[in-house]
């Protein structure tokens, strides 16, 4: 699988893992962090905060694009257009990720969303 596709499939999973700190647990590396409008989230308050999550659930992805950095450490850039609920409006945000391959996986850095309107 080349890097574009093993990532994205990484990122959809975190979009789908709403109410999974498990999943965050795993995948979010040791010191990375989430910049959000409201705030910088450090791992242990992402993951706290996946206790009460929602998914995101029709998630389209387009435009994405790997920055390479090193050869353990990726930028993956996109814009996405997702709801947490039928009844719930649109997010539309560009969003960044950085990963990093750690023991052999790649394991999210970075992530921040930029809302578009």
């Amino acid at each position: 699988m080349n890097p574009l596709d093993e990532l994205l499939e990484i990122e959809r999973r975190f979009w789908a893992a709403g109410g999974d700190p498990d999943f965050y647990r795993r995948h979010f590396a040791d010191g990375g962090r989430c910049v959000f409008g409201p705030g910088i989230m450090d791992k242990d308050v992402v993951v706290a905060s996946m206790e009460q999550a929602s998914p995101w659930t029709d998630v389209e992805i387009d435009g994405a694009d790997v920055a390479p950095i090193d050869d353990d450490t990726v930028a993956l850039v996109y814009h996405a257009v997702a709801r947490q609920s039928p009844e719930a409006p649109l997010y539309d945000v560009n969003v960044g990720s950085v990963y990093v391959r750690r023991d052999g996986r790649w394991q999210l850095f970075l992530h921040q969303h930029s809302p578009t309107g």
